[in-house]
């Protein structure tokens, strides 16, 4: 259950020794990694009918500033995006917004990665939000750019290493059954786009990629899928030569998919991507309750949810 922060009122700490008390937030649980979770022993406050913890103020803004140090710029991809609501996010009785944790480089803030344009092309080059193009792009990156770590298997979809973007393959019932993405245990992408995983193993001149997550012969059922393009990878780094032999009709590209994927690298900076940027909403937050860092390659924070 995850809980959110609203100001105390004296029924809630009678002393005034606290300003903040957590509260149930509606909705789902989150899912985040680990790294990013910071165990609390706060005061739980008098309420016997619906427990309560009590913070103060300057203990939420250190919170806030260590959680952001220890975030790089790829963190802000796997954390979960909430709506602004009137609960969220949090803010003082004014209306301004609270806990605010940002860091600087080289005196200038970083702004939150786009996931309308590329990850992994330097500079960023804006992608066509239709799966068939998003897979093409991403899979031209992963094949033909010398910059692009192979060893962390990047998504096909975000380009995040699959230690952090973790998809679930299942295969459907009946003779004719297709694999197909599990979204509800598929957990970590920058970019979650609905695609047929079928449709897209189907090779066209139109549509050469065939990269898609599969089910690797050798991994356990808890092991998350390997995309098509990182396999040969896969197997022989986590199993062995052998196994790269035996199972390269999983991994092996024709030599029209290989030339069309070529054309997709070559002209992937000519192509424009036909979404309409929103102009960003603007947020009035309180001086008294921001954490800044100074750090080098860390990226700002949305505000922290705390559980």
């Amino acid at each position: 259950k995850v809980l959110g922060l609203r100001e105390t009122t004296l029924d809630d700490d009678s002393k005034g020794i606290h300003d903040w008390r957590t509260y149930s937030m509606p909705g789902d649980s989150l899912n985040i990694p680990g790294r990013l979770v910071e165990p609390l022993n706060p005061e739980v406050g008098p309420s016997t009918v619906k427990p309560f913890y009590l913070f103060q103020t300057p203990f939420l803004i250190a919170q806030a500033s260590l959680l952001i140090q220890r975030m790089a710029t790829a963190d802000l991809k796997v954390l979960p995006k909430l709506k602004w609501t009137l609960e969220f996010p949090y803010h003082e009785q004014w209306g301004k917004a609270v806990f605010l944790a940002q860091t600087e480089v080289q005196g200038e803030e970083l702004t939150e990665v786009d996931a309308s344009s590329c990850s992994l092309c330097v500079p960023a080059v804006p992608i066509d939000p239709s799966p068939p193009r998003i897979l093409e792009h991403m899979g031209a990156d992963i094949l033909l750019d010398s910059k692009v770590d192979r060893s962390t298997e990047p998504c096909g979809m975000c380009g995040l290493p699959a230690q952090q973007c973790r998809y679930v393959v299942v295969k459907e019932r009946g003779s004719k059954a297709s694999n197909h993405v599990d979204w509800k245990r598929t957990v970590g992408c920058a970019r979650p786009v609905n695609f047929s995983c079928k449709r897209a193993l189907e090779y066209s001149d139109s549509s050469p990629c065939t990269n898609v997550p599969l089910v690797c012969p050798l991994c356990t059922t808890d092991d998350p899928a390997v995309w098509r393009y990182n396999l040969r990878n896969h197997l022989e780094q986590k199993h062995s030569t052998e196994a790269v032999i035996r199972y390269a009709s999983l991994w092996t590209l024709s030599e029209d998919e290989v030339a069309g994927m070529k054309r997709i690298w070559r002209d992937r900076r000519r192509s424009k991507a036909t979404y309409t940027k929103k102009a960003p909403v603007l947020l009035t937050v309180s001086d008294a309750h921001r954490s800044i860092a100074p750090l080098h390659r860390y990226a700002r924070s949305p505000f922290p949810v705390f559980r």
